[in-house]
């Protein structure tokens, strides 16, 4: 027996997930707030430039040249100086945000940006401050130090064209960064701690059902059909709780209908023995009772033990898939009035067995299993019927089926036995009858065959006025071929 893979509890297993989760988490925020943050910082004040740019050169188009410098400097803190010429240069100066490179400069020094702005990346031109000789100088993109940023560009205006200059100062963010990773450092404790303690709490509530369902189930394993799962409120778990007591439920009853069946057939079987053994040793024994009549019981008992062994074979078969059936159009009258002949000798005895039909009626289905289903419902009639020893088949078109009644007149089948009367050598007073005919596990066999046939099959009883069980085949439609 190969030994089970020892696998991660469900705690584990979260605790460890939560954890992972909450160290990514704290991860990207360190890398965001210490690698990127200022190139995040930049990128976003330098996206605010440009949208600046944008709604000022659309004012200015609509004549709006100052209003327009002195709105969006307030909106996006800027220093905004336009050169415009109209026969001279007249300039528009507003500043913001103090000390900037605008003001270092004055209208000849606009010019000289102006020129090195054309030359430069989307006009745009990056400075950094000196603190010794306390001025910004030009300088790379990524320079570290408090930057300023210079965008030029240019709008029309009237007959002529608006120089733009648009300076943001971007402010260090070091101090930033310092105070929000004291900040990260306590949320990183805090979410570590969360993390371990909702992990085991989650875990406990998620595994205290499950443990007490295995435990359960390995009873259950054990033979003891007398428990109860129990899901502890989560869907899921009910649900599990659920299948694995239906399925107690069933086991129960499939262990009772084994042994049921082990009592049974070793009855049926240990009879007919005794008799052949008794009756063979008698002849044996006394030449004068070597009679025919004593040589027709051991032959009677021999046929009975015979149709008992088929029988279990058969349900075997059936059960397990291994019957293969041949399909074909039969008459279902001609098929139950040959089945009818089987029964002279019982008719003869002293048995009411009557027939009566319409219309013929063709099914498809296999002859031998067909003829199978009406020898064991006609065995079973026989055997529990009336004092009266009356058995009547009728057979009728019920829509697309036809339907084949068998109907005794026994002491009948209370309501709540009548599904599990096609069990296996089911016995409703649970009292062993031996059969007058057939083996006792007619009933299951017909259930079987009728299942692979697609057909239907139930039984009408009322305690005291006998039952009624009956088999539905489909009937055969015109384009389907008829048997040979």
């Amino acid at each position: 027996m190969n030994k089970q893979k020892k696998r991660p509890s469900i705690r584990r297993t979260l605790v460890i997930s939560l954890f992972l989760l909450c160290a990514i988490t704290i991860l990207i925020l360190w890398l965001c707030q210490n690698l990127f943050l200022n190139d995040i910082y930049k990128s976003i004040k330098t996206s605010e430039l440009k949208e600046a740019k944008e709604k000022i050169t659309r004012r200015i188009a609509a004549g709006e040249l100052e209003t327009a410098a002195q709105d969006l400097a307030n909106e996006y803190e800027l220093c905004v100086v336009i050169l415009s010429e109209n026969n001279q240069f007249t300039s528009v100066s507003l500043h913001t945000t103090g000390e900037c490179v605008l003001h270092q400069i004055d209208t000849m020094g606009y010019m000289i940006l102006y020129n090195q702005a054309i030359k430069s990346q989307n006009g745009i031109l990056y400075y950094v401050k000196d603190e010794n000789a306390n001025r910004y100088v030009q300088t790379q993109k990524n320079e570290k130090g408090e930057q300023s940023i210079v965008l030029v560009s240019t709008a029309p205006y009237q007959e002529g064209q608006a120089i733009l200059f648009l300076n943001m100062v971007i402010s260090p963010v070091g101090a930033t960064v310092k105070t929000l990773n004291t900040i990260l450092l306590y949320v990183t404790i805090v979410l570590i701690l969360l993390s371990v303690l909702l992990s085991f709490i989650i875990s406990h509530m998620i595994a205290k059902p499950i443990v007490s369902i295995n435990n359960s189930a390995a009873q259950l394993a054990k033979g003891n059909y007398n428990i109860e799962f129990k899901g502890s409120g989560y869907a899921e778990a009910d649900q599990l709780a659920y299948t694995l007591n239906y399925a107690e439920a069933e086991l129960s009853k499939v262990d009772q209908l084994q042994k049921e069946l082990i009592a049974n057939i070793s009855h049926d079987l240990r009879t007919p023995l005794t008799m052949i053994s008794g009756y063979s040793q008698i002849m044996k024994d006394l030449p004068g009772e070597n009679t025919p009549e004593n040589l027709q019981i051991i032959i009677d008992e021999t046929e009975r033990l015979t149709s008992l062994v088929n029988d279990v074979l058969d349900i075997s078969k059936l059960h397990s898939g291994a019957q293969r059936f041949e399909m074909k159009q039969l008459c279902l009258t001609t098929i139950t009035e040959k089945a009818m002949q089987r029964y002279a000798k019982l008719i003869a005895g002293g048995y009411q067995i009557s027939f009566s039909h319409g219309e013929n009626l063709l099914i498809m289905g296999d002859e031998t299993r067909v003829l199978q289903v009406i020898y064991n419902l006609v065995n079973n009639a026989v055997t529990y019927t009336g004092d009266d020893k009356k058995v009547t088949l009728i057979e009728e078109r019920r829509g697309e089926f036809a339907r084949l009644s068998v109907i005794d007149t026994g002491d009948g089948i209370p309501q709540d036995k009548l599904n599990d009367i096609w069990e296996r050598y089911y016995k409703v007073d649970q009292m062993h009858k031996r059969y007058a005919i057939g083996s006792g596990l007619g009933l299951s066999i017909v259930r079987e065959i009728m299942e692979e046939h697609g057909g239907r099959y139930g039984v009408i009883s009322t305690p005291g006025t006998g039952s009624e069980f009956w088999v539905e085949f489909r009937i055969a439609s015109d384009d389907e071929p008829p048997s040979m």
